[in-house]
């Protein structure tokens, strides 16, 4: 039986790991993909085959390797799926996803009023604090939180608003009324919605947009 012992600290978790074997329950292929640590790696799985349960392990492995917990980016397409992923690699954590009695144990916060253990997991999982793993979301909460983070570089206060779908054609239906354009039915809010993102997507601002762009009005 093998064990290791690694302390691995950020500015959120202080974390001792003692890990019986962090590929209990993998097939041969996920193993592959949990061992390999150095550079890029690309996954081609269907649904339902334990994508999520190979990240979460692997993950788990980077951490046992010493990576901190907040220089690991994790990101999915949903909410449910980030917080599906989060529980999961906490419980693993905690020793009760089934890798048995001496799996890692977090506890605490970091750096003077940490109490960490190590050991035997008993009774239910609590649930994950919302400051494990700061970087594992969707596209767009990491997008949000990166800039909230750094608003000035982005040119944007602090407290900006997000504007989804249907605020930004009701923001365009405004601006047509007030610019006295209501008599063209050729300018739709969402015609113009789209022709937004698509030069934004081009990385175009209202300028270069100017020079280039031709209305019959």
């Amino acid at each position: 039986m093998k064990f290791e012992s690694k302390v691995n600290s950020d500015s959120n978790f202080v974390i001792i790991i003692r890990m019986n074997d962090v590929l209990d329950g993998l097939n041969e292929k996920q193993k592959e993909a949990v061992e390999y640590l150095e550079g890029p790696l690309l996954i081609l799985a269907g649904a339902g085959s334990g994508k999520t349960r190979t990240l979460t392990h692997r993950i788990a492995n980077l951490i046992n390797h010493g990576v901190k917990p907040s220089r690991i980016l994790a990101v999915t397409f949903t909410n449910k799926a980030a917080n599906e992923m989060r529980q999961r690699l906490y419980g693993l954590l905690q020793g009760v996803s089934g890798l048995g009695s001496l799996a890692p144990v977090v506890t605490g916060l970091a750096p003077s009023s940490s109490v960490v253990t190590s050991g035997r997991s008993r009774g239910p999982l609590a649930e994950a604090p919302k400051s494990f793993m700061p970087y594992m979301g969707t596209f767009h909460g990491i997008c949000v939180k990166i800039l909230r983070q750094e608003c000035e570089a982005a040119g944007l206060a602090r407290d900006f608003v997000i504007y989804d779908m249907d605020d930004q054609v009701a923001l365009i239906r405004r601006i047509i009324k007030n610019l006295g354009y209501n008599s063209d039915k050729n300018l739709k809010p969402k015609s113009i919605q789209a022709v937004i993102s698509a030069e934004k997507n081009k990385g175009n601002g209202p300028k270069e947009y100017a020079a280039s762009v031709y209305y019959p009005n």
